[in-house]
C-alpha cells in the first residue's frame, strides 16, 4: 500500500505563518516610551536676556517637565498632553555655545538644542521722573555694562560725551569680567571726566560705548535743560538755572503769546546764574512758553543759544453728563468759561463723557441740547479730575394698560416732537430720555399700525421720571355667521384670539350671531361645527362696535351619492355613510341610484358604502366636497341583473360559460348534419 503524495505549500501560506511568529514574539517584548524630542526652538543664538520659545515633546501624557541651560533648570512646567510649549530668558552666560536640554522627568528621556550666546553691550543714563529735567551744571550718571563676554577678561572700554555744540569728552576704561562673562561700571559726567567736560549748554547730550577694537558699541542721550521741569501749572514757581562766568549778568525772559517777565540776573562766584522770582501767572493759558538768557556783557558766547521751552499743559478733565435721572446724555454741547473767554468745549458721547483740558482755576460751565441750555454751574480744577455734571433733563414713562390695569405688551409709542417710536415691554412700559422739561409732547399710541390714543402733555415736569397713563379702550365684535345659502348658522363654535396670542375666548352663535368685547387690536376669528373648521378670518377690531359677517360656504351644503355598477346602471337599496371627525349622517340609495344628504359639512369626507344585506363595506373613499354636487361611485364588482346584484366576475364567468357551452352544440349539431349529408350522397 503506498503513502499519499503530500501536498505542496503554498508560499503564501509560509509567509502569514512567518508574520504571524514575528508579531507574537514582538508582543512579548518590553514596552518603551518614546523619546522627548525638541520640535522648534526660536531663536537660536541672542544676548544674555533673550526671549526664547521652544516646542516639542515629552513622552508621558500631562507629564512634568525641565528646561535646562548648561545642566541648570531654569523652567519646571507640566505638558499637555504630550505637548511642551515653553517661553524663557537666557541667564547670564559667557560667550559661545550652550546646550538647552528638554527633560522629561518621569522617563529622563531628554533633547537638546545649542543656543549661542553673542556679547552684548549697554551703556544707559538714569532716568528723572516726568516732568523733571536736568539743568545746566547737573551731573550724570552713565552705567556701563557687558554680558555675554568671556569669563574673567578685561577689557579696554572707550565711554565718549558728544555735547549739542558737537565736541566730545572721552573716558578709557576697564572692564574685567566675571566668571560669567559679566562686567558693569559707573560713571558721572562730566566729574570722571577729562577737564573740559560740562552740561553748560541746552540740548541732547549722546553718551557712547566704545571698544578700543572696534566702533560705537551702544549708545544713549540725556537731556540738559535751563528749567528744572519740562511743565508747570498755575501758580507754580519755575526755577531757572545756568552757566555763565563768575558774576556775570545776564537777561532772563520768560515769554509765550505775550511778553510776561524779564529780569536782570548776576552769577554767583561760581558762575551758576540762579532764577526763581518767577511764577505762572493764575491767569496762564495752555500754551508752549519759552525761557531765555542772554549775557548782558557778552562775556559768554553760548551755541546753541541759551533758551529752552516749557509748557502749561492743564489738566485732564474728564466730564460725564447726566440727566436728572443720574443717567448719560450723549449729545451735550458743554462749554467752560473763564473770566469771559472760553477755554474749553466739547460734545458729550454715547456714554455721557467727555473730555477738555483745564488749568488750575474756577470756571463758568454751560451745558446745551438741542440748542437749549440745561445746565450752568462752575467747577474748580486742582488736578486732574473726573466730573459729574447734572443737565435739567426729565425721563418719561409711559404705561400702556387695558381698562382693568392688565399692561399691554407690544403697543407702539410714537413720541413727538422726538420722532422716537418705542414698543411696550411685556409690562406695558416704554420709556423715553432725557427730554426738556417744560416742553410741550405729543403721544400717539397705536396696536398694528392702528391709533388708539393721542395724548399731549403741555409741559413735561422737572423731574427725574414723569408717568403718563394710557388705557387702550375696550371694543365690540358681532360675528354673523352663515351658510352656503346666507342662512345663519346656529351652534357654530367661535373661537376669537389676538393675532399675537394669549388668552382665547370660545362661544357657541344663537341665529347664527354672538357678541363679545376685545381690546382694540387685531383678532383671529374661526368658526367651527362639529369639530369641523368652516372658516377663518382675521378682524381689525379698531371702532366701537364691529359687525364681521362670516359666510361658510362648505356649511349647509346638498349632497347627492349615486352608486352605479359596472354597466353605469344604478345600484339601489346600498347604505352610504358620509364621515368626519364627529360629523356622520347615513341614507340609503333609490331606484336612480341616488342618496340625497342635505346641511352637509363640506371638505375632505369619508364615503362608506355598504350593499344590501352585507355587514362588510365594499366601498370605503374619501371625497373633497367643495359645494352643493353629486357624486357618482362606480361600483365595478357587481352588476345589476333584474333587480339582484351578481358580482361582475362571476357574471362574466357564466356567460364565458354559455357562449362556450352554445358553441360546443353548434359545432356538433354542425358535424352531425355534415354526416348525414355525405352519408346521403354515398
Amino acid at each position: 500500500m503506498t503513502k499519499p503524495a503530500l501536498k505542496k505549500i503554498k508560499p503564501t501560506a509560509i509567509l502569514l505563518l512567518i508574520l504571524i511568529a514575528t508579531f507574537m514574539s514582538l508582543s512579548q517584548l518590553p514596552k518603551t516610551s518614546a523619546a522627548a524630542s525638541i520640535i522648534s526652538m526660536t531663536p537660536t543664538s541672542g544676548t544674555i536676556g533673550t526671549p526664547v520659545n521652544l516646542k516639542g515633546n515629552i513622552s508621558i501624557t500631562d507629564g512634568t517637565y525641565e528646561i535646562r541651560f548648561d545642566g541648570n533648570v531654569i523652567k519646571s512646567e507640566s505638558a499637555k498632553g504630550i505637548d511642551v510649549n515653553a517661553s524663557f530668558v537666557i541667564p547670564e552666560a559667557t560667550s559661545g555655545n550652550h546646550t538647552i536640554m528638554l527633560l522629561d522627568t518621569a522617563t529622563t528621556n531628554n533633547a537638546t538644542q545649542i543656543f549661542t550666546v553673542s556679547t552684548a553691550y549697554i551703556i544707559s543714563v538714569d532716568e528723572l521722573a516726568f516732568p523733571k529735567q536736568r539743568q545746566e551744571g547737573d551731573s550724570v550718571t552713565l552705567n556701563v555694562t557687558m554680558t555675554g563676554a568671556n569669563a574673567s577678561t578685561t577689557y579696554g572700554a572707550d565711554i565718549r560725551v558728544a555735547t549739542p555744540s558737537n565736541t566730545s569728552s572721552l573716558k578709557t576704561i576697564e572692564l574685567a569680567t566675571s566668571a560669567a562673562g559679566t562686567a558693569m561700571a559707573t560713571l558721572v559726567y562730566p566729574n570722571d571726566f577729562p577737564t573740559g567736560a560740562n552740561t553748560s549748554l541746552v540740548g541732547t547730550y549722546t553718551a557712547s560705548f566704545n571698544a578700543t577694537f572696534a566702533g560705537e558699541l551702544a549708545s544713549d542721550t540725556f537731556t540738559i535743560g535751563l528749567t528744572n521741569a519740562t511743565q508747570y501749572h498755575r501758580n507754580e514757581q519755575i526755577d531757572v538755572k545756568a552757566v555763565y562766568e563768575p558774576f556775570e549778568n545776564v537777561t532772563v525772559s520768560v515769554y509765550g503769546n505775550v511778553q510776561y517777565y524779564t529780569e536782570n540776573v548776576a552769577a554767583s562766584d561760581a558762575g551758576i546764574v540762579r532764577f526763581t522770582n518767577w511764577t505762572v501767572p493764575n491767569d496762564a493759558m495752555i500754551y508752549t512758553y519759552t525761557v531765555r538768557i542772554v549775557s548782558i556783557s557778552n562775556l559768554t558766547r553760548k551755541t546753541p543759544d541759551d533758551i529752552q521751552n516749557f509748557t502749561v499743559p492743564g489738566f485732564a478733565v474728564n466730564f460725564t453728563t447726566l440727566n436728572l435721572a443720574g443717567e448719560p446724555v450723549q449729545e451735550i454741547v458743554f462749554k467752560a468759561v473763564e473770566k469771559g473767554i472760553t477755554a474749553g468745549s466739547n460734545i458729550s458721547n454715547y456714554n455721557g463723557m467727555l473730555f477738555l483740558r483745564l488749568e488750575a482755576g474756577t470756571f463758568d460751565c454751560e451745558a446745551r441740547y438741542r440748542n437749549v441750555r440745561v445746565g450752568e454751574g462752575q467747577v474748580t480744577i486742582t488736578a486732574d479730575s473726573a466730573i459729574n455734571f447734572t443737565c435739567s433733563l426729565t425721563n418719561l414713562r409711559v404705561l400702556v394698560t387695558e381698562y382693568t390695569t392688565k399692561p399691554i405688551p407690544d403697543a407702539e409709542v410714537f413720541l413727538f416732537p422726538e420722532n422716537e417710536t418705542l414698543s411696550t415691554d411685556l409690562n406695558g412700559t416704554v420709556a423715553f430720555t432725557s427730554l426738556l422739561p417744560n416742553a410741550t409732547y405729543t403721544l400717539n399710541a397705536s396696536r398694528y399700525d392702528m391709533l388708539f390714543n393721542t395724548t399731549t402733555i403741555l409741559q413735561l415736569p422737572q423731574v427725574p421720571w414723569a408717568e403718563v397713563p394710557i388705557i387702550c379702550p375696550t371694543l365690540t365684535m358681532q360675528i354673523n355667521a352663515v351658510d352656503a345659502a346666507g342662512n345663519p348658522i346656529n351652534g357654530a363654535l367661535v373661537k376669537i384670539g389676538e393675532l399675537t396670542g394669549g388668552p382665547q375666548f370660545e362661544g357657541t352663535t344663537a341665529n347664527g350671531m354672538i357678541t363679545h368685547d376685545f381690546v382694540f387690536g387685531r383678532y383671529k376669528v374661526e368658526i367651527y361645527f362639529e369639530g369641523t373648521r368652516l372658516n377663518k378670518t382675521t378682524v381689525d377690531l379698531n371702532q366701537t362696535v364691529v359687525t364681521v359677517p362670516i359666510r361658510c360656504e362648505l356649511f349647509g351644503l346638498a349632497v347627492s351619492i349615486r352608486l352605479i355598477d359596472y354597466f353605469g346602471q344604478p345600484i339601489p337599496n346600498a347604505n352610504v355613510t358620509l364621515q368626519r371627525d364627529s360629523y356622520r349622517a347615513s341614507g340609503l340609495t333609490g331606484g336612480d341610484g341616488n342618496a340625497a344628504f342635505s346641511n352637509v359639512i363640506g371638505g375632505d369626507l369619508q364615503v362608506t358604502v355598504y350593499l344590501s344585506g352585507q355587514s362588510q363595506p365594499c366601498v370605503a373613499t374619501t371625497t373633497g366636497i367643495a359645494t352643493s354636487q353629486t357624486v357618482e361611485i362606480k361600483i365595478d364588482k357587481y352588476t345589476s341583473l333584474a333587480g339582484f346584484l351578481v358580482e361582475t366576475d362571476q357574471l362574466i364567468t357564466v356567460l364565458i360559460v354559455i357562449i362556450a357551452v352554445v358553441f360546443i352544440l353548434a359545432l356538433e349539431i354542425y358535424r352531425r348534419r355534415r354526416f348525414k349529408q355525405q352519408k346521403s350522397e354515398t
